[in-house]
């Protein structure tokens, strides 16, 4: 696990084996920050309730600020936890700067974009997110993204096409 700290309130069964326990209860975590490999600061959260059953783990909505300015709004579920980790989430919030993005993306493995290609402006997202956590390219999106002042490079065009306003489903 990455290093982390904040403040964790917890009441949790543990039963079955010591090497693969089921969980039953809650988790709540205040002030969060998880420093990990590759991100200038850490990742911040202010308030984070969990509930955990054997098979899921699940997340009400919360804040994700991945560096100051920049905030996300997430709720979410991982099912399957002790075995084949499974994600069901839902990413929303007001508009926020694409490039941090792009990086946090990249970070967790998701590159969406190809060698010389560039993009840059804001962003509005609401997507529901699924799919196998151990292999990134397996996931699947689905919701909107509304763009604004975008400005897309790519190496085949001369100049970077800029679009006022896009929305995207």
């Amino acid at each position: 696990l990455p290093p982390a700290t904040g403040k964790l309130t917890a009441e949790l069964k543990a039963s079955g084996a010591l090497s693969n326990p089921l969980l039953t209860g809650t988790a709540s975590f205040r002030e969060l920050a998880v420093t990990l490999e590759g991100f200038a600061q850490p990742l911040q959260v202010k308030a984070l309730e969990l509930k955990l059953d054997p098979e899921r783990i699940t997340a009400a909505p919360f804040a994700l600020s991945p560096e100051p300015g920049l905030s996300l709004t997430l709720s979410g579920s991982v099912a399957n936890y002790r075995t084949q980790p499974a994600i069901e989430a839902r990413v929303g919030g007001g508009e926020v700067p694409l490039a941090p993005l792009l990086g946090l993306a990249e970070r967790f493995g998701v590159k969406l974009l190809g060698e010389g290609q560039q993009l840059a402006g804001f962003v509005q997202p609401d997507l529901a997110v699924s799919g196998p956590l151990a292999e990134p390219g397996r996931m699947s999106y689905a919701g909107t993204l509304k763009f604004r002042a975008l400005s897309v490079k790519v190496p085949e065009l001369p100049q970077p096409l800029e679009v006022p306003a896009l929305s995207l489903q």
